[in-house]
């Protein structure tokens, strides 16, 4: 039994003054759309073509006058849309074949007040089987009451809709503001004044550069001397374990890097110059064996295991799929999969934070193959150019990009439950419009019970002048 059906159910059974009760399918009747292909929709037509969420092109001819009723079939099951002009449903959709009796606004509202998405009982494409529409039990007012009801529906709703722009105005400048911090982050904006006021302290580009082709040797050197403790270790043990595995040398210095002219107040490196990346190693779902240690794919979290990869937080690249470049600081104690790309520091002088929204900024995803499975490696990003300052500024930027964060989203999050609030008051007003207690009745309105007369009767109508027809054209035929 669906939920409408215990709504109805439930319902009070005095129905307000003048309303009576009817089945769906006594009132509405539910057509099927037409098919037309997607390249006849795409035209410069005046009609047009509706699939199961909305209008999804235009076409030259339309199937049905309007105004007119659609509702999904497949797809947005139960979606309502309320087309003024003729139009052309398509076959995923149903129209409504509607009595003059009743006001198409009215029913439009009700329709959507309906949920008839609650009736989906596919288990593969959404669809809705128009007989279980037809079961559903539906109280209607007078006509006279349907237009009052529809007037202040409107009237409620055009605030609400007021207040639902602003807020998702809000939450479009937001997003243009958190952009607006990352490229003040590395154009030296957001931290000029912390320069200006510690200029003799901060070393020059020149200095800088000298120091960070510096820092890559010295960090090789000691990589290189612990690597061969390693394996002189290894040989002492009789050579029983696995062979600790040769150290690569970091690739070479850029000659960008080098010979670029030092007139900005950051040098600029090519990526490369600055970090190393290798592939994790794979793990699927199925090996996963749930342990406390989390699991990092391309696009974060994706389970946890009983065995970690890496014992320090770690920045991690996506590295391949639709999120490859998607940028995340794996925690401490963390599997890596093959599908992230684990960024290796070459030098002494590196924030993770400042990394990472730095490489959030560059957008590394556009470096993606541009045919089959998108993908990223280190031959791709190590090419790209970025500006790096002290170590200290770094964390400066970092630290002030991850405040600016923190208020963004929590303003973000207000906005979203703001908008929840909106949805469930709008439901609500339906709740009431569609249970008498929106507006008042008037005893002096003709009764509800006369409209349903009226609409059987020219269902009834309808359904004679389809016979006749059908047998004029049976016998044309003989």
């Amino acid at each position: 039994m669906s939920p409408i059906d215990l709504d109805v159910q439930q319902r009070d059974p005095d129905l307000p003054t003048g309303w009576d009760r009817a089945k769906f399918g006594e009132i509405y009747e539910l057509a099927h759309g037409k098919s037309l292909t997607k390249a006849a929709r795409n035209t410069d037509g005046d009609f047009p073509v509706y699939g199961s969420n909305g209008i999804v092109g235009h076409h030259d001819t339309f199937l049905v006058e309007g105004p007119l009723l659609v509702v999904g079939r497949k797809g947005a099951v139960g979606a309502v849309s309320f087309s003024v002009k003729p139009c052309w449903p398509i076959d995923t959709t149903y129209y409504v074949r509607h009595s003059e009796h009743i006001d198409i606004r009215f029913s439009f509202y009700l329709l959507t007040s309906l949920r008839l998405n609650q009736l989906d009982r596919s288990t593969a494409i959404p669809g809705l089987n128009r007989n279980d529409a037809y079961g559903l039990v539906v109280d209607l007012p007078p006509l006279s009451e349907q237009r009052r009801i529809v007037a202040k529906i409107e009237e409620l709703f055009s605030e609400l809709d007021k207040g639902v722009e602003s807020l998702k105005k809000a939450r479009k400048q937001l997003k243009i503001y958190r952009q607006s911090v990352l490229k003040h982050a590395f154009e030296g904006k957001l931290t000029a004044k912390w320069r200006e006021e510690n200029k003799d302290k901060l070393e020059t580009p020149e200095q800088l550069l000298t120091r960070i082709k510096q820092e890559r040797e010295e960090r090789y050197e000691k990589q290189l001397q612990k690597w061969k403790t390693a394996v002189k270790e290894w040989e002492k043990g009789g050579k029983m374990a696995k062979k600790p595995a040769k150290l690569k040398r970091p690739r070479s210095f850029s000659d960008f890097a080098q010979n670029q002219s030092l007139t900005d107040m950051w040098p600029i490196f090519e990526l490369g110059d600055l970090i190393g990346v290798s592939s994790g190693q794979s793990l699927t779902s199925k090996d996963m064996r749930g342990g406390r240690y989390p699991v990092y794919g391309g696009n974060g979290i994706t389970g946890y295991h009983d065995e970690y990869l890496v014992s320090e937080p770690t920045l991690i690249i996506g590295r391949v799929g639709a999120k490859c470049g998607v940028i995340h600081i794996a925690l401490a104690n963390s599997w890596i999969t093959d599908n992230a790309l684990i960024a290796s520091p070459l030098i002494r002088s590196f924030d993770q934070h400042y990394f990472k929204f730095l490489l959030e900024h560059k957008n590394l995803n556009i470096l993606g193959s541009s045919t089959g499975q998108p993908v990223i490696s280190g031959a791709k990003i190590y090419p790209v150019h970025i500006l790096l300052p002290t170590l200290a500024e770094q964390i400066l930027i970092g630290d002030t990009i991850e405040r600016a964060n923190s208020s963004i989203d929590e303003l973000n999050a207000e906005i979203n439950n703001q908008l929840l609030k909106a949805d469930a008051l709008r439901q609500s007003i339906l709740k009431k419009a569609f249970s008498g207690r929106l507006v008042p009745q008037n005893p002096n309105d003709e009764p509800a019970s006369i409209l349903l007369e009226r609409i059987k009767a020219e269902k009834t109508a309808r359904s004679q002048k389809n016979t006749r027809a059908k047998r004029r054209r049976t016998a044309a035929t003989a």
